[in-house]
């Protein structure tokens, strides 16, 4: 569906100018990450909002044609764009306060109602589709988010009992 619509992007991979044709969503039952991004190089993150929004809206609408609904207190998304800062002769991710900080992107919630998706930096790391991180690629977020697992399960097992009769020889 939202190929057929035109979402999605295209790039040359960076070595051999190959052209990448990437499908707009990547999913995993009810975990779907959605990307647009900009036809060229020219287009800023202000200039693709409406596509993004567009995406937003399409995806939520083919979501609640089959029944289904988004929640958006469970969602979240990033506007990913870069400037060139001259002085470390480096590109770096534009913050929230440079780029249209008081943009909201609306779906329609699970009551029917338009809601805002909550909008992250760069570099604050959510979990998606089973694994946490960020644009800004920092794995401290991820590392910490698996010492949690691995403390709880610790826990369990350290607090659990087994009978004989519970272990399958």
């Amino acid at each position: 569906m939202m190929v057929a619509l035109g979402f999605g992007f295209e790039c040359l991979t960076a070595i051999d100018s190959r052209l990448v044709t990437a499908q707009c969503c990547f999913c995993f039952v009810d975990d779907t990450d959605v990307i647009e991004a900009g036809t060229s190089v020219d287009q800023s993150g202000e200039d693709i909002c409406t596509s993004v929004q567009a995406a937003a809206s399409t995806w939520a609408g083919g979501i609640s044609v089959t029944g289904g609904g988004i929640n958006p207190k469970k969602s979240f998304w990033w506007l990913i764009d870069f400037v060139w800062d001259a002085r470390n002769g480096r590109w770096k991710f534009r913050r929230k306060n440079q780029l249209l900080p008081d943009y909201h992107l609306q779906i329609p919630g699970l009551s029917g109602k338009q809601e805002g998706l909550r909008r992250l930096e760069p570099d604050e790391a959510e979990k998606t589709l089973g694994v946490v991180l960020a644009p800004l690629e920092d794995p401290k977020a991820h590392l910490e988010y698996l010492k949690g697992i691995t403390k709880k399960w610790v826990e369990q097992v350290r607090s659990g009992h087994l009978h004989k009769y519970d272990v399958i020889p």
